[in-house]
């Protein structure tokens, strides 16, 4: 093989290439330092700018609320001797608190998100202040005016209780529960096979899935167990709704979804782990709420306990206003919104009613938790009145909208077969932001108070 040795020449052109190559290279580094420095710089002139308008309209909000100090609600709910309207006290309180949203604790946030979504939220039952969760809003009255709205607005949803019904089937049950549970569980679901009436058939299926939790789930209710609230939902409860709801025309959907918080605000609403929803029939893939559902954990904090509460009670109002609008035979009192809270193992019934012109009142109806053992399965027949009502409720909204809709489905709102007596009933929606990071506030509702329409 020859070596061909490099003359003088060609040493000179790769020393040119070589400088060349080097020259393009720092040209492509500047120019991507360049590119750098000019995002960097653009960047920080967006964050400046956004920080300068979030800081206009707050302070822009907070002039509008100086303006409008003091509202006054056309409700007829008064309590005591006062001459100020439940409605209008409420408002104003929120009014008051609004500005400084951020920084309150969850209690007084949930007296901003209550009033303004013109929400009253009663505890069922309780007669004084004097409880493990306190109503956020009683400390605006006295024990007893707080005392007089609790007997006033008690009760909403349906009167239905199965275990009247079926009690003599379900101390049966229990009966077989406390000698072995698995001799139980092939009584229930003998028992569902053979019955013909689909609440009771409903009901042996729900004791025989909850029978199986005992016996092949204990660890759920062990202290020391860290179960979360999807090991609650697919273990414990999502079978039992799923079974709750069978044969009719609803059906639970499962995984958070929006709501009917969507286009009431400006907001995107909030997303509900589990929606009960019919499939309408004059458009494809749409839905309407009849019912919503939240999952939580064991043992929940109060502060979260509080929100999801409020959370459920504000899209009990949206589907409420939907039916408001809607339906042209509304009747505000033959008309009850329910939604359920499982912490866990425990199970929190709520309802919501359009109680008077731009009030609405959320109430606590009833809360049970199921047992740890066979032996203390008595007290699960409080659950399962519990679920059963949820139903009944649910399955009272939905008939009321087939008898006032005629003989279509149609969801979309008919100007004409409006019922002109609740259009002034109802009232704007708030959606609150979620979590703890501050934020900027939506605007209060355009439609806060009467004169606002």
């Amino acid at each position: 093989m020859i070596s061909e040795e490099l003359s003088p020449n060609k040493t000179s052109d790769l020393n040119d290439n070589e400088s060349d190559e080097q020259s393009t290279v720092n040209v492509n580094v500047q120019q991507a330092l360049n590119s750098v420095i000019i995002t960097y710089l653009e960047t920080g002139a967006a964050i400046a700018n956004d920080l300068m308008r979030n800081k206009a309209a707050l302070k822009r909000i907070r002039q509008d609320e100086c303006d409008r100090t003091e509202v006054v609600e056309v409700d007829d709910v008064f309590v005591g001797n006062s001459s100020e309207s439940v409605g209008t006290r409420i408002k104003n309180e929120a009014l008051k608190l609004y500005p400084s949203y951020n920084n309150l604790d969850h209690t007084k946030k949930a007296v901003v998100e209550l009033g303004l979504n013109s929400i009253l939220d009663v505890f069922i039952g309780h007669t004084t202040k004097k409880n493990f969760i306190h109503p956020p809003q009683s400390y605006l009255f006295s024990d007893y005016e707080w005392k007089e709205l609790s007997l006033k607005f008690n009760h909403m949803s349906s009167e239905y209780n199965v275990i009247v019904k079926y009690e003599d089937k379900i101390k049966k049950i229990e009966k077989y529960a406390k000698g072995d549970l698995r001799d139980a569980r092939q009584h229930t679901y003998m028992a569902e096979m053979k019955s013909t009436r689909d609440d009771e058939s409903i009901l042996y299926a729900i004791y025989t899935h909850f029978l199986g939790v005992l016996e092949y789930h204990q660890y759920m209710f062990l202290d020391y167990t860290d179960i979360t609230d999807l090991d609650f939902g697919v273990k414990l409860w999502g079978p039992m709704l799923e079974k709750l709801f069978r044969n009719t025309n609803l059906r639970c959907k499962w995984g958070e979804s929006v709501a009917d918080s969507t286009g009431v605000t400006e907001s995107r609403g909030f997303t509900v782990d589990i929606r009960d929803v019919r499939d309408t029939l004059s458009r494809r893939r749409k839905e309407a709420d009849q019912a919503n559902v939240e999952l939580g954990r064991k043992n929940l904090t109060i502060s979260k306990a509080s929100s999801d509460r409020i959370k459920l009670l504000i899209e009990s109002k949206c589907v409420m206003d939907r039916l408001a609008k809607k339906i042209k035979h509304f009747k505000h009192h033959d008309i009850a919104i329910p939604a359920l809270q499982f912490a866990g193992p425990q199970v929190i019934l709520y309802s919501l009613q359009l109680g008077s012109k731009g009030l609405y009142v959320g109430i606590r109806e009833a809360s049970g938790t199921v047992p740890r053992k066979a032996k203390e399965l008595d007290s699960f027949r409080e659950v399962v009145k519990i679920l059963f009502k949820f139903k009944r409720t649910v399955l009272d909204v939905y008939e009321h909208i087939l008898t006032s809709s005629g003989d279509d489905d149609k969801d979309d709102i008919n100007e004409e077969g409006r019922n002109e007596d609740y259009k002034s009933w109802v009232r704007g929606t708030w959606v609150p932001p979620r979590g703890n990071i501050k934020t900027r506030l939506l605007p209060i509702p355009d439609i806060l108070v009467g004169s606002d329409l």
